[in-house]
């Protein structure tokens, strides 16, 4: 690691953004060290003598010019993605892309300076009435009048405002995230005092094993906070002109960590308030008592809500910035697919029909995505096979999938029958399953398509993009759907017209009605 480290300051311009980081929060360091005009800066001190569990750099931290820190805005982001759930115009500015994200960066900017604005005003108003150092009488403050008071304010709120420039310059120029590096910045400037704290005490081993427990700490964290989950995904071959699009394999990257430490983050800010509305109390009521009782940070209540609120903002947050449906939704416009598994919801389609069609004749009613998940759940070695394609990314070969369908067709269950489900998909496979009957002794005996009226589909599903506010979904990509549907499917239908197997059926009417029409369909078969 630390050969990478001098290799990247020999690399010019890693140099240049190394230092200017380092630059940056050497500034914003310097910046906790200057006191907002109009504290006495002897008052805090011997103030701060007084105060046996406050150190300096709290006292830095609290009444210093970035007093506010990076806080007014991280709270203003994450109430702003909360507000996308309520607010249907934030979640329509989040789907249109870099103009939409800056509108809502500009809405957070504005809930920052109002966050800053009340943040400032509690914090010298408790200096000013002397809460804030409960131990020591010495105003901090001594010019109560309140052109004081608007200035101080308006100095705090600036100091944030002058956090979030640096922030987004280490962001623009720098190394990083620059508003988790100030973060990671005010945190790491207590631990040289602490640490030597310690060991002045004479507990040098106890100085080294923390050192040691934060490198493991913070290897588990980058690990965790790196591990993802690859889901494969195909996209189908298009043709758009004379030219051909698809045909790739991806993945979508899910974040093991989804919501990182936000939610520790807005657990924590949400825990602060109580404490911080009963110092404008009196001590001696009981609800002032109460809080102070139970809102300490090394009481069993406290750590309960801390847990929950922690859980609860994790889920939460992961709802907001993670949406199923609208992953779908892409994959389903350009095509994609994930290898193994039928795409979309469960409909009172094919899948109802089969399973209804499985019950009355008691046999086994088998689907590909099925077959898939119980081979890799079983650990057969077509499964492993399956599964090592899907972990690289790749599409699964229609030799795996062949041999599958063969070994399902050959278990005891299937002795008295069958009804395949998504297979075969191709004339290709239609051979094969051919070859495979042959090789089991029996046969197709029919072949059911379900057809509804092109009408009916493209009036069902533009009523269903309309109740779903589906921009994309016009009638034009209606119909080239159903074109494409036709050219997928139609050969395979050809394939058994041919072989006299095929028998279509009316899909109008409601479920019941085509169920009764297949199994009018079965009962001629058999006879």
């Amino acid at each position: 690691m630390l050969g990478a480290f001098a290799q990247a300051f020999r690399t010019p311009d890693l140099r240049r953004k190394l230092l200017f980081t380092l630059f940056i929060m050497a500034a914003f360091r310097l910046g906790s060290f200057i006191p907002t005009p109009g504290v006495d800066s002897q008052a805090v001190q011997r103030c701060m003598a007084q105060e046996s569990q406050a150190s300096l750099l709290d006292l830095v931290n609290l009444l210093s010019i970035f007093a506010l820190g990076i806080m007014p805005y991280i709270t203003a982001s994450i109430i702003i993605q909360l507000l996308r759930v309520v607010i249907p115009r934030f979640d329509d500015l989040h789907k249109e892309g870099q103009t939409g994200q800056a509108k809502l960066t500009q809405y957070t900017r504005y809930l920052t300076i109002f966050l800053g604005v009340l943040q400032a005003t509690t914090t010298i108003s408790l200096a000013r009435s002397g809460q804030l150092f409960q131990s020591c009488s010495e105003p901090v403050i001594r010019d109560q009048t309140v052109l004081t008071f608007i200035m101080m304010i308006i100095v705090m709120m600036a100091g944030t405002g002058v956090i979030m420039w640096l922030g987004e310059l280490i962001t623009e120029r720098g190394i990083g995230n620059g508003m988790s590096l100030l973060i990671f910045t005010s945190i790491a400037a207590r631990l040289p005092e602490q640490l030597l704290s310690i060991g002045q005490a004479g507990k040098w081993g106890s100085v080294a094993a923390i050192v040691a427990l934060l490198l493991l700490v913070a290897i588990a964290v980058v690990y965790v906070e790196q591990a993802q989950r690859r889901i494969p995904v195909q996209y189908a071959k298009r043709m758009i002109g004379r030219r051909q699009y698809g045909g790739t394999t991806t993945y979508i990257p899910l974040k093991i960590n989804m919501s990182g430490v936000i939610p520790v983050i807005f657990a924590s800010s949400i825990l602060a308030l109580p404490p911080m509305i009963a110092q404008f109390g009196k001590p001696q009521d009981a609800w002032v008592q109460w809080i102070s009782g139970h809102f300490t940070q090394g009481s069993t209540f406290y750590l309960t809500i801390y847990a929950l609120m922690t859980l609860f903002f994790a889920f939460f947050y992961t709802a907001i910035t993670f949406n199923p449906d609208e992953v779908a939704d892409n994959m389903k416009k350009y095509g994609g697919f994930i290898p193994g598994y039928r795409a979309g919801r469960p409909t009172a389609g094919k899948g109802t029909q089969a399973s209804r069609i499985a019950e009355r004749l008691d046999i086994p009613a088998i689907s590909t995505g099925d077959i898939f998940r119980a081979n890799m759940a079983e650990g057969t070695e077509i499964g492993k096979q399956a599964q090592a394609y899907m972990d690289r990314g790749e599409f699964v070969p229609d030799s795996v999938t062949n041999a599958m369908v063969k070994a399902r067709l050959a278990a005891p269950d299937t002795a008295k029958g069958f009804l395949l489900d998504g297979y075969p998909r191709s004339v290709e496979q239609a051979h094969v399953l051919r070859d495979m009957l042959l090789d089991l002794g029996t046969s197709i005996d029919v072949v059911l398509e379900i057809q509804v009226d092109e009408d009916e589909v493209v009036d069902r599903m533009l009523k269903r993009a309309q109740e779903q506010h589906r921009a994309d979904d016009t009638e034009p990509v209606m119909r080239h759907r159903l074109e494409v549907y036709h050219q997928q499917t139609e050969p395979v239908a050809t394939y058994y017209v041919d072989q006299d197997l095929l028998e279509v059926v009316d899909g109008r009417g409601t479920i019941d009605e085509v169920t009764e029409r297949i199994f009018a369909i079965l009962d001629s078969v058999a006879k």
